[in-house]
């Protein structure tokens, strides 16, 4: 496996730019914009310092985390409303070899680009399908970190069955003491209690996805 930072000098830089805008089109701050200026001129801007910034992290030494792990990134498959998506992760070397897909996995936002660039990049099939998808992802965590974030979502107080190890049915018990939390929100008890059960399956479907993609790492760290 290559580290983030080979890989960035391998891939063609100008289809990654323009993965790049298509998925995350400038911001734009009318401040500091004239009424001449044209949507092309900002867009070449934009696309003149993305340049400039992947120079800068294709010339930057790398460094390993703070910790002294060796971390891998891979993408795996998600669902969002109804739709299939992927989303990027990284791994342990040494708790993908102790636990297997019982490894845990996290985003990688709380790194520094020098870290970013020396995580190996996870060769799977899935992941080079992804690997412009995957480079935006760490794009945007390194040049662009505080553009194009959504604010984070407040915790939803009526949420039930937050455990991912729960049955997707609950049992008579738990199905009374929910229904009569929910009863006294005044909500429809059968309908909430069917909201639930799509999400429960949801996060089984990408849980599956992601332990999928940590076996076919930890086959390759194997082998």
């Amino acid at each position: 496996m290559k580290t983030v930072k080979e890989w960035l000098n391998e891939i063609n830089i100008q289809k990654l730019i323009g993965y790049y805008q298509t998925m995350y089109p400038a911001y734009l701050d009318d401040a500091r914009l004239d009424e001449t200026m044209t949507i092309r001129r900002c867009h070449d801007m934009e696309r003149s310092k993305l340049q400039d910034a992947i120079h800068q992290l294709q010339n930057m030494p790398i460094t390993l985390s703070d910790d002294g792990i060796q971390y891998i990134i891979f993408g795996h498959k998600i669902l969002i409303d109804s739709s299939d998506d992927e989303t990027y992760a990284i791994v342990s070397v040494n708790e993908l070899l102790d636990y297997c897909v019982g490894a845990d996995t996290s985003g990688y936002d709380m790194y520094d680009s020098a870290e970013i660039l020396s995580f190996l990049v996870a060769d799977t099939p899935f992941t080079r399908a992804h690997i412009y998808g995957l480079f935006c992802d760490i794009l945007l965590n390194t040049i662009t970190p505080h553009l194009h974030r959504e604010p984070p979502k407040k915790p939803n107080p009526l949420t039930i069955l937050d455990n991912a190890d729960s049955d997707l049915f609950p049992s008579s018990q738990e199905y009374l003491e929910k229904m009569q939390a929910v009863r006294k929100l005044n909500l429809d008890a059968e309908i909430y209690l069917l909201r639930d059960i799509v999400k429960t399956a949801l996060r089984q479907y990408n849980d599956y996805q992601r332990t999928k993609e940590l076996y076919k790492i930890y086959r390759l760290l194997k082998s």
